[in-house]
């Protein structure tokens, strides 16, 4: 099954793509998140990549495929990083 995953963080504008499974949009999502927060981190935006990437992360592969396989779609939110998942 396909994922439409879009994703937005405070420091980066709202970013979307299609991904052939779960774990290709989470490492995606964590990819654009370290990236951001190593060019234009500040202490609290680390901190932000450090609480939320992995635990999210963990969450879209877990819940989120599962409410993705029922046909709908999936939301998270962690200080400021929002990731939202459909079912392609």
């Amino acid at each position: 099954m396909g994922v439409r995953m879009s994703w937005a963080w405070e420091v980066d504008g709202m970013a979307g793509a299609d991904f052939a499974t779960v774990d290709d949009a989470a490492t995606a999502m964590a990819e654009s998140v370290e990236l951001a927060a190593s060019h234009f981190g500040t202490d609290r935006q680390r901190e932000v990549v450090r609480s939320c990437v992995l635990p999210m992360g963990a969450r879209m592969r877990t819940e989120g495929a599962r409410t993705l396989a029922d046909g709908h779609g999936w939301f998270c939110e962690c200080e400021g990083l929002y990731v939202r998942m459909n079912p392609e």
